[in-house]
């Protein structure tokens, strides 16, 4: 049997000899990484062929990365192609996957990361729904300013938001400052819309005034499961000592959500609290409560909850 190795050489002779499409495309597409100097020649003509097939420009992209990361002219011709809005979306989001692909390898990215940065932002309103999420996405981790303002443009203005909300709450959190809590606040007290509400909590929770808002959201058991849960972990990692409190007495509420139930058992067997993950009060209750529980989540944070004990259920 031919080792990977071999296989591989074989198909790289094939890609380089060969001028038929279909060779070209099952050795291109069997071959790993390019980085002899032919091939590379060979895959690089493919890619910047306008005539060529869309798929095979995608394919020899991918397989280029390597020979891309070490070559500051590919990086700028992989930029023109994302840039391009004439080109079929697959060989744009290719390109931006190879950018991204290439971020903390390439050693000499940082020469032309001006450029990036330039035509990133000129596609945070392209139309391609995966391009415009991807770029703004990659800007917002390198905490861009001008993407900062565009999504809580959007979050202000719904009209002119340029991803769902929650996404934008999401994307907000890399780069978080005092101006951004209000408006999370705000959020977590006045939307309808639950997924932005769990995301402004998991920001909002390193805020140190907003205990009371993560206490009452959680207390309230009209809410929903995601976002009281949120709430719940902010609690632990922000404020140990009222989560410790709420979760225990959540842990004993045999009228509770078992959802909520089942969380707050297994925050306290984590926590490093011992009067969380050793409070014999708890520990009997549920001990007592047993095989009675009729949820299987909650019976499973029960068994975890007694094994680290050492205790078994009545």
């Amino acid at each position: 049997m031919m080792d990977s190795a071999t296989a591989d050489e074989n198909y790289r002779k094939i890609f380089v000899s060969s001028s038929d499409q279909d060779e070209i495309r099952e050795a291109l597409s069997n071959v790993s990484v390019l980085t002899d100097k032919e091939s590379v020649k060979k895959a690089t003509g493919i890619l910047k062929d306008d005539k060529a097939d869309p798929g095979l420009r995608v394919l020899a992209l991918y397989k280029l990365a390597h020979a891309i990361a070490s070559d500051k002219n590919l990086i700028l011709y992989v930029l023109r192609l994302l840039k391009n809005k004439n080109l079929p979306g697959d060989i744009r989001k290719a390109a931006f996957s190879c950018i991204q692909s290439i971020r903390f390898s390439s050693p000499v990215i940082a020469s032309v990361q001006t450029q990036i940065t330039d035509i990133f932002k000129g596609l945070v309103e392209d139309k391609n729904q995966k391009i415009r999420e991807d770029v703004i996405s990659y800007l917002a981790q390198e905490k861009d300013e001008y993407v900062q303002r565009k999504l809580l443009e959007g979050i202000h203005e719904p009209a002119k938001a340029l991803l769902p909300e929650e996404k934008a709450i999401h994307l907000l959190g890399y780069d978080i400052h005092a101006g951004i809590y209000p408006i999370l606040r705000n959020i977590v007290e006045k939307s309808s819309n639950n997924y932005s509400r769990m995301e402004a909590i998991h920001i909002l929770g390193s805020e140190p005034d907003a205990k009371d808002l993560l206490l009452k959201v959680y207390n309230n058991k009209k809410e929903r499961y995601g976002v009281r849960k949120n709430s719940l972990m902010a609690l632990k990692t922000y404020h140990p000592e009222e989560f410790n409190r709420v979760a225990t007495s959540t842990a004993v509420d045999d009228q509770e959500n078992p959802n909520i139930r089942a969380i707050s058992i297994n925050a306290l067997a984590h926590s490093n609290n011992e009067s969380s993950y050793n409070n014999p009060d708890i520990t009997e209750h549920l001990k007592k409560i047993g095989r009675k529980v009729g949820s299987a989540v909650l019976k499973k944070a029960l068994d975890y909850y007694l094994t680290n004990q050492g205790q078994k259920q009545n």
